[in-house]
């Protein structure tokens, strides 16, 4: 069984790696990584290291069908919720046409299963009826004065409060604020970093694209000045 692991050399994928070789000692897995954010000492020697960008699509091609894998976790992309209003065409390149790459590739080579994770933070901060990361179900026995409006068919959840197929939740107060205090630091703090072009000193992936730079132009734009 063969497996290729996008995003190898980050927290996830490489853990990732090191569990399916612990409990599955027949897998043999590619994994596929840029070294932009993750770490090359994270990767389990075992596994077989393929350093490309997913932008890279002829070799990301060229890789799928080297190794012909049977299964794709997709785990690599550009994580920065607060900056990514900024480099729009940078994330649009990194997150969106790169996983575009890797669902083409699974189709053509018959992948038996594509794994593709995100984080909630494609919903929003908690809105839309998603369950949210840190909210504990609410128990049924702990309100049964709404026992008669419940439809608690699953059995998994019989505990809790089932209503049109959405769980009750809640959330510690305390957990919240702190969360929204890390978030809104994060983003101005990168704000901050952009408005001080420091992500083009220490880091060459980004640099300030012309998009965000405005100008004026009179005429054809080609006047020369008199001295």
């Amino acid at each position: 069984m063969k497996i290729i692991i996008t995003g190898i050399a980050g927290l996830i994928g490489s853990r990732l790696a090191d569990w399916i070789l612990d409990n599955i000692p027949s897998a043999e897995i590619i994994g596929i990584d840029d070294l932009s954010g993750g770490y090359v000492e994270n990767i389990n020697s075992k596994v077989k290291f393929v350093e490309i960008n997913l932008i890279d699509q002829l070799t990301l091609a060229q890789t799928f069908e080297k190794y012909k894998p049977d299964y794709v976790f997709h785990l690599a992309a550009y994580a920065a919720e607060g900056l990514s209003p900024f480099i729009r065409t940078y994330n649009y390149d990194n997150n969106l046409k790169s996983t575009a790459a890797i669902v083409n590739e699974c189709i053509k080579h018959d992948v038996k299963r594509l794994v593709f994770t995100s984080s909630l933070a494609v919903y929003g901060h908690g809105y839309g009826g998603v369950f949210d990361e840190g909210w504990e179900p609410v128990k049924a026995e702990d309100h049964p004065e709404i026992s008669g409006y419940l439809d608690n068919d699953n059995q998994r959840f019989k505990d809790n409060i089932v209503v049109g197929g959405l769980m009750l939740c809640k959330t510690p107060t305390e957990f919240v604020e702190q969360r929204n205090d890390f978030y809104h630091k994060q983003a101005d703090a990168q704000m901050r970093s952009v408005d001080n072009n420091f992500m083009r000193e220490n880091d060459p992936r980004m640099p300030l694209f012309a998009e965000r730079k405005s100008s004026v132009t009179f005429g054809r734009g080609n006047q020369q000045s008199k001295e």
